[in-house]
């Protein structure tokens, strides 16, 4: 008698969202957000004599879901602002890296470079201090079977080798 058909049904509960979702709206949310600003005005607009130190309600009616804990609130607010500036920051992290990557491996190329050349430049003047310690030996010997054309020949050698 009084039974009416469930032709008005209410549609499914939608589907939690995933964790791809949910990290993708924590990327593109703004600081100024007001979600966050809300959080903040209910905080600020809280009254805190209505709560004791245990969490009671003093002669009110307050309803317990009413109850905030403000410092739950602020807690979780600097978490989330500290969970978004993480976030961006690693978001950035692969690009400063790759760029200082290849910072260091030009720096590395210019290193060897210069080991390089202060090797040769070190090898010249070795061979240089050669050469003048040879024509200083040669001028002070007695010995005049060596003439300079015969010096120039002979250190023209050694740099050969």
């Amino acid at each position: 008698m009084g039974i009416m058909p469930k032709s008005n049904r209410l549609p499914e509960r939608p589907k939690p969202p995933s964790w791809e979702a949910v990290t993708e709206d924590i990327a593109s949310i703004a600081d100024d957000d007001v979600v966050f600003k809300v959080g903040k005005l209910n905080v600020a607009s809280y009254d805190p004599t209505l709560l004791s130190e245990k969490n009671n309600l003093q002669d009110s009616d307050v309803e317990a879901s009413d109850l905030i804990d403000s410092h739950e609130i602020e807690s979780s607010y600097n978490d989330t602002l500290r969970l978004i500036k993480l976030y961006s920051e690693l978001k950035d992290a692969p690009v400063r890296l790759e760029q200082q990557y290849s910072h260091l491996k030009v720096m590395g190329q210019e290193l060897t470079q210069s080991i390089l050349n202060l090797k040769d430049l070190a090898q010249s003047v070795s061979k240089d201090a050669e050469d003048v310690k040879l024509s200083l030996q040669l001028e002070f010997t007695p010995d005049s079977s060596y003439s300079t054309k015969s010096l120039s020949a002979k250190s023209k050698a050694k740099r050969k080798k």
